[in-house]
């Protein structure tokens, strides 16, 4: 069956109405996407930590208007990109691998995640003791009363080191949804947590840079640098 995907803005305004649509049928090349993923060195069963957010957007209009996304999700990127930056300065946590991806296609039901997930399910076995354990960051655009935070089952070690770094840092922590890429690690049963402040502007033209609140950005990368340091002394 055929799914129509309709922007949020359009919906209100077809809700209770008959809606045509003709979907003439064609052959056309597969696109392909790619998941970018860097690694810190580390030993053989050391607890693995990957860090990640989504690079992909809606993609534009064939129309030609243009779905910027800036807050959805340029922010995660922005946080994940600072957060290596300066680990690679300083160095990791004691005990901790690290690992930062950038997914592709979370906006076609997370594909890239759940690709990668599949493979690091495929792999485990061949490092038995290594636990793989998921942050992912997505639309941390604006600061509101508190960052979002959802765990995933056996997440508690992560969530209650992002909880020692909130009350550490002075950042309010929530328990909230996150749908996101952290879904797809969860569903193939491994650790993963998802952490956003929100946004108002995702799937829409005016998802712009300057719709971003900067103050959320540098608390994102806080809290998750934070986290790092807490979880070093759970492993």
């Amino acid at each position: 069956m055929p799914v129509l995907t309709v922007r949020a803005d359009l919906a209100q305004h077809l809700t209770g109405g008959m809606l045509e649509v003709a979907l003439p049928g064609s052959t056309e090349q597969v696109v392909r996407g790619a998941n970018i993923l860097a690694r810190f060195p580390g030993a053989i069963g050391e607890a693995l930590v990957l860090i990640g957010a989504h690079y992909d957007g809606v993609g534009d209009d064939t129309d030609g208007t243009r779905f910027p996304g800036a807050s959805d999700n340029a922010t995660g990127v922005a946080v994940v990109l600072e957060v290596a930056r300066i680990l690679a300065r300083v160095g990791r946590p004691d005990g901790l691998q690290l690992a930062f991806v950038f997914f592709d296609a979370e906006e076609l039901g997370a594909r890239g995640s759940r690709s990668l997930a599949r493979m690091l399910a495929r792999s485990a076995p061949v490092r038995p003791g290594c636990l793989v354990q998921v942050i992912n960051v997505d639309t941390v655009a604006r600061l509101r009363d508190a960052v979002w935070v959802e765990g995933g089952p056996g997440a508690d070690p992560l969530l209650a080191a992002l909880d020692r770094a909130g009350r550490a840092l002075d950042i309010p922590l929530q328990l909230g949804p996150v749908a996101s890429d952290n879904r797809a690690f969860a569903a193939a049963g491994f650790p993963a947590v998802g952490i956003a402040t929100g946004g108002d502007r995702s799937h829409l033209p005016s998802d712009v840079p300057g719709v971003v609140e900067p103050e959320a950005l540098l608390t994102a990368a806080r809290l998750l640098l934070g986290a790092l340091w807490m979880l070093t002394d759970q492993t």
